[in-house]
């Protein structure tokens, strides 16, 4: 019951400040959240927005506009909200309630312990585990073989609509996906 009030009102909530929290910059810079946060993000999904533009038009072959953006853009984001909503109702449901300490979870361990503390608190926890991580391994296999196709097809000269770029093209975009990041982690340049 909980965890389908907070959905309700969170919508709520939304739909109220939508435009307020859109355009939000704290020019005084009390509180620096539009910087570190939704700046960042808005920078990080700009970059990523030609590249998951080119994989859905390559990947919607022979469907409507209107089945791309009703597939893509509106069961996309109500599946994301639905996520949001229950595992994050969830997540506030046991905080506020004393059974998890969320909050002393992210300042003491960061995002992976928080994430995985609420997880150790579903039912079949170990079942839970094995899902999240085959969910994840998958969303990041077929990010990167989506961002190394395009970014091969892009970079392919005189390639048409209906061919595919080389798979040498694709395996050096595919290393090049892999490294860059291990790079910046390794001389710490992906601290917030």
């Amino acid at each position: 019951m909980f965890i389908g009030n907070n959905a309700v009102n969170s919508f709520g909530l939304m739909v109220q400040n939508y435009l307020y929290v859109s355009f939000y910059t704290d020019p005084i810079g009390k509180s620096g959240f539009p910087q570190a946060w939704t700046i960042f993000y808005w920078g990080w999904w700009l970059s990523y927005v030609p590249v998951m533009g080119l994989f859905i038009a390559k990947i919607s072959k022979g469907c409507t506009i209107r089945q791309v953006i009703f597939g893509g853009v509106l069961l996309g984001s109500l599946g994301c909200w639905f996520f949001l909503a229950i595992l994050g109702g969830y997540g506030l449901d046991l905080q506020l309630f004393g059974v998890l300490d969320t909050i002393k979870n992210l300042r003491e361990g960061g995002d992976y312990v928080a994430i995985m503390a609420l997880l150790d608190s579903l039912p079949f926890a170990n079942i839970v585990h094995v899902i999240f991580i085959i969910t994840a391994f998958i969303f990041l296999a077929t990010t990167c073989d989506s961002s190394a196709y395009i970014l091969a097809s892009i970079s392919t000269k005189n390639i048409t609509a209906s061919m595919n770029p080389s798979k040498r093209s694709r395996i050096l975009w595919t290393i090049s996906l892999i490294v860059l990041p291990i790079i910046l982690m390794t001389v710490g340049a992906l601290t917030r």
